[in-house]
């Protein structure tokens, strides 16, 4: 018998060799003015929005996300026209068993998390499948083996320089961080632009 996957959930994910230094400068000085926000985040810290234009080190990320994107454009199908752009950027910092609850990123069309600082005991990212279709899968009979179409959740290692993007609407959590050293990241969200 034949397989054929459709509909299927994209998540892109790379490590890269990017220079960390900027970015960690940048966010020791934001953290030093900024209380931060209270969003999906329980403990920890969350900066406010960064703009593209606010500073030079998320601006050279934003050049470098922008361009990996490209992927994503033609796993979707779109015209070579198309382009994504990131919109908003924020840092988060986790520790002391801080987390961040199941939330997804309304309005954006792709986002993303990109790791700085990465201590031995990190919370991983964990994303969930619709709970329309968990629900089905799930209460039609006992599952024995997790794969790809019956799998409710999948969970990628924070590592640092690690990027990982999937799309906006994708119900994701960051599980604790039990260490007391900070687990830093980016997160950013990206819109769609025709050219």
């Amino acid at each position: 018998m034949n397989t054929d996957y459709y509909f299927p959930t994209p998540i892109w994910w790379q490590d890269t060799s990017i220079n960390l230094d900027p970015l960690r400068a940048l966010c020791s000085k934001i953290k030093e003015t900024d209380k931060g926000r209270q969003m999906s985040n329980f403990g920890g810290w969350q900066s406010n929005d960064i703009l593209v234009g606010d500073h030079t080190a998320t601006d050279e990320f934003c050049k470098f996300v922008e361009a990996q994107s490209i992927k994503c454009i033609q796993d979707f199908g779109y015209a070579p026209s198309t382009q994504l752009k990131v919109s908003n950027l924020w840092f988060s910092s986790n520790n002391d068993n801080a987390f961040n609850q199941v939330h997804n990123h309304a309005g954006a069309f792709i986002s993303g998390t990109f790791y700085i600082d990465v201590p031995q005991s990190s919370g991983e990212i964990v994303f969930y499948r619709n709970s329309h279709e968990e629900y089905i899968i799930s209460g039609a009979a006992p599952i024995v083996q997790h794969t790809a179409i019956s799998g409710a959740t999948c969970r990628y290692e924070p590592r640092e320089a690690r990027l990982v993007m999937f799309p906006g609407f994708l119900q994701h959590a960051v599980m604790p961080t039990p260490s007391k050293e900070d687990r830093v990241s980016m997160s950013f969200n990206m819109r769609i632009v025709n050219v």
